[in-house]
């Protein structure tokens, strides 16, 4: 499964809005804060862990 489709599966369980609102602050570089919803919390992990993906894949290229 590729990573798109791993989020796909992950976001569906989660309150979407809140998912990809920690998607976006994750991607623009919001510091992380305490006390926001799971969902949001998965979505932050999520996209962290897609960057380290991307740059992991993209050191071995170069």
């Amino acid at each position: 499964m590729n990573a798109q489709a791993q989020v796909a599966e992950r976001a569906a369980n989660y309150d979407l809005f809140e998912f990809i609102k920690g998607q976006a602050d994750c991607r623009d570089g919001v510091p992380h804060k305490s006390g926001k919803s799971e969902s949001y919390d998965a979505g932050y992990s999520t996209q962290y862990e897609l960057e380290q993906i991307r740059s992991a894949r993209h050191e071995r290229i170069y």
